[in-house]
């Protein structure tokens, strides 16, 4: 039995710290090391971490100073011991046996990556559960566009479990936001074979004061640049994902474009190109079947200009946060 290495990067969340390590520890899979580090969190998160770490001799502590959530995997990728990695935030949970099922599947299928499906759990007491039960065998080409169209596969580096040689000349960015976009397709595209159950298997903790939540930057471009560069180089490799790129780049500044709508300044320098770049490659996406309808619906409030678009999706957020 391989050992998978559970990579826990942890900065100031003592409300929720302990949750996590708890699901770590307790899961059914045991040739763990679960190596917890510490990004130089100024709350009580230390203790808490370095209480269980004496519970258990699976857990290995570090401490180090802030670096960012790029900076803390990448340390835990250079001490990590394990056959495979696992990447798990400090602030979510996950199943009992999310890293047996995961393995079994890397076992079964001769693959290099298994993937399962978030459950996005509230602040607010909210949860959403989408899984089917499906299980299949994906090439990279498939997983690619999966990832593309934000269906089934998603970007983000947890809820994967993944061989460790696939980080050898891959690690996250740097001082860069969604770090995950720009990292997660090329350890894809090494793996021939991934396999995908749509198995509930990590709870996903979804805060009002998200990283990802905050008022608008222009560090939020980022998600543009890690699209673009992703699209980039799938469509070198897979011209027939031509369609499916188009509208990751789309997508992309559609995001940027919800969060300005949300900000108390109205960003016009950087609205003008996002929004002439929707315009112009809209139609592709509109025509693309694969299209989330989100996505269709946003280009079309865009039509009539970006005023409507704000005023969309602020009606949008006020109905969502109901329920």
């Amino acid at each position: 039995m391989n050992k998978v290495s559970i990579i826990i990067p942890v900065y100031n969340v003592e409300k929720e710290v302990k949750s996590c390590l708890e699901s770590a520890i307790n899961q059914t899979y045991e040739n763990l090391e679960i190596l917890v580090v510490n990004d130089g969190s100024t709350d009580g998160s230390k203790e808490i971490c370095l209480s269980f770490a004496k519970q258990d001799k699976r857990i290995i502590y570090f401490e180090k100073p802030n670096g960012g959530l790029s900076d803390a995997r990448n340390f835990g990728l250079e001490r990590a011991s394990g056959d495979y990695i696992f990447f798990l935030d400090s602030d979510d949970t996950i199943e009992k046996d999310c890293i047996e099922t995961l393995y079994n599947l890397i076992v079964q299928d001769n693959s290099k990556i298994a993937v399962g499906i978030f459950k996005a759990v509230f602040d607010t007491g909210r949860i959403i559960d989408t899984a089917t039960g499906e299980q299949t065998v994906m090439t990279n080409e498939q997983a690619l566009e999966c990832i593309l169209y934000d269906d089934k596969i998603t970007s983000s580096a947890c809820v994967k479990l993944f061989e460790k040689s696939l980080f050898k000349d891959t690690l996250f960015p740097l001082g860069r936001l969604y770090e995950e976009i720009a990292t997660t397709y090329k350890l894809i595209y090494k793996s021939e074979r991934i396999s995908f159950i749509s198995k509930s298997l990590y709870n996903y903790l979804i805060r009002q004061n998200s990283i990802t939540r905050k008022e608008f930057s222009l560090k939020k471009l980022d998600v543009i640049t890690s699209s673009d560069e992703m699209s980039e180089f799938c469509l070198e490799r897979f011209p027939s994902l031509y369609n499916a790129c188009i509208r990751r780049r789309v997508w992309a500044r559609l995001n940027v474009l919800t969060q300005i709508a949300q900000s108390k300044n109205n960003f016009k320098k950087e609205v003008k190109p996002l929004v002439k770049f929707i315009k112009k490659y809209g139609k592709v996406v509109l025509k693309d079947k694969k299209t989330p309808k989100r996505d269709k619906f946003a280009i079309r409030c865009l039509r009539f200009g970006f005023w409507f678009f704000k005023l969309t999706w602020k009606t949008y957020q006020k109905i969502g946060k109901k329920y």
